[in-house]
């Protein structure tokens, strides 16, 4: 019995081994399709999560202006001159008022508008008209900047730059998590190829709730970091 068992055992050890060197050689596309499922799961949990969230409006609303507090409140906004921001909308905490604040501190303020699939550009608000007439609602329902306002040019982004990204969630290393358009990480991966340091942004700012935080989440190579996240509980430094 025991050679009939040593030549058993031999063959599951050989098994084991071309198991081993098959997913040592496995396709990369393979391997990008299961991260690229593990974000499909991890963005229906967070759907699920923030669609509860969104229910307990008392809440969102009491959010928003501690995040609002926390932020227009540190040394990133007050040494800012131009915050590229977004128009936030459903689970997202409020931005409007982070965006009306920074007009009436003499901050240039623009906001992104949709150029095509997965591409965007941000064009200025002006401080002399109100807020809503220079807004529209594009395709996915979101207010957007109308076409007749300057666009901001990517390549020379003024100094002391600070851009709010939203995102379903945020890791506290900086990594993000979108709804998976890209258009975030096409637009910062377009700031960052400038040759100058000069125009690169002070802070690129991850902006939603403490539950959207987590210790990890699942990312590509390709998805955009952030340096730092603003939630109700105060603005931190991603390391």
């Amino acid at each position: 019995m025991l050679p009939r068992f040593l030549k058993h055992l031999t063959v599951l050890f050989d098994f084991m081994k071309i198991a081993e060197n098959e997913l040592e050689n496995m396709n990369p596309e393979i391997k990008l399709k299961s991260t690229a499922e593990e974000k499909a799961e991890f963005r229906k949990m967070m759907k699920e999560r923030l669609r509860e969230y969104e229910k307990d409006f008392l809440t969102m609303q009491k959010n928003a202006e501690s995040a609002f507090k926390s932020f227009t409140q540190s040394e990133l906004y007050k040494d800012s001159r131009t915050i590229l921001a977004f128009m936030s909308s459903g689970f997202e905490l409020d931005t409007h008022a982070v965006v009306k604040k920074a007009l009436q501190d003499g901050k240039s303020v623009a906001i992104p508008r949709i150029i095509s699939e997965g591409e965007m550009d941000f064009c200025y608000l002006s401080a002399q008209k109100s807020l809503e007439s220079q807004l529209e609602k594009n395709a996915y329902n979101i207010l957007e900047p109308k076409t007749d306002l300057e666009k901001l040019d990517a390549e020379h982004l003024p100094v002391h730059t600070v851009l709010l990204v939203p995102g379903l969630a945020f890791s506290r290393s900086g990594a993000r998590l979108g709804r998976g358009k890209g258009y975030y990480d096409r637009y910062i991966e377009k700031l960052y190829a400038q040759k100058s340091v000069i125009h690169l942004p002070t802070a690129i700012i991850g902006w939603g709730a403490e539950l959207q935080v987590f210790d990890e989440i699942p990312i590509d190579d390709h998805d955009a970091m952030v340096t730092h996240i603003v939630t109700e509980k105060g603005i931190f430094l991603c390391e």
